[in-house]
């Protein structure tokens, strides 16, 4: 985890990218993001959140939650929710 949040410190930003699993984040990336609630790495950091999933609003707020506990800087413009991801999907074969 050390070399994890080292990466977080020499980052000018971070970028968060998921999809939902079970109505909730992925458990790796939550374990992730929880490592690093006792340190103030993030409160820095500006962070763009992308949320891709069949609904995806459940999981959005609760990565919002995570980084407001994070103290992450991020403004509604870097947020984009992605909801019915499956439909706006094509696959190669049709393109």
């Amino acid at each position: 985890m050390v070399l994890f949040r080292d990466k977080i410190i020499a980052a000018e930003g971070i970028i968060i990218c998921t999809s939902e699993y079970v109505f909730s984040l992925p458990g790796s990336l939550k374990n992730a993001l929880e490592w690093c609630v006792s340190t103030t790495i993030f409160s820095t950091k500006r962070v763009g959140l992308i949320t891709a999933s069949a609904s995806g609003e459940t999981v959005h707020e609760q990565l919002l939650l995570i980084m407001k506990t994070l103290e992450a800087k991020f403004q509604k413009e870097r947020q984009l929710l992605i909801a019915g991801i499956r439909g706006k999907w094509i696959p190669k074969e049709k393109l």
